[in-house]
């Protein structure tokens, strides 16, 4: 079995010189919304925002591009 995971599928339209929109359920560490800039970005797309249902960590920017989250997830309670 080949391991596809971090792969683009190929059934989607060519992104070189298009404006792309990375999207995710959650940001947690950030690692994976990284990874999909640098692989757009090596694709010829241009990522101008990042969407996400759930950010646990409090981003405002990855790697220069901006997110925009429908829910911030707050620790209440403990020191930083």
């Amino acid at each position: 079995d080949e391991d596809l995971s971090g792969s683009f599928s190929r059934n989607f339209a060519e992104i070189r010189d298009r404006d792309c929109y990375v999207v995710d359920d959650t940001i947690t560490s950030g690692t994976t919304m990284t990874e999909a800039i640098t692989a757009v970005r090596e694709r010829g797309g241009n990522p101008v925002a990042c969407a996400v249902l759930t950010d646990k960590r409090g981003v405002e920017s990855l790697d220069g591009v901006p997110v925009y989250s429908l829910v911030q997830v707050l620790r209440v309670g403990q020191d930083e």
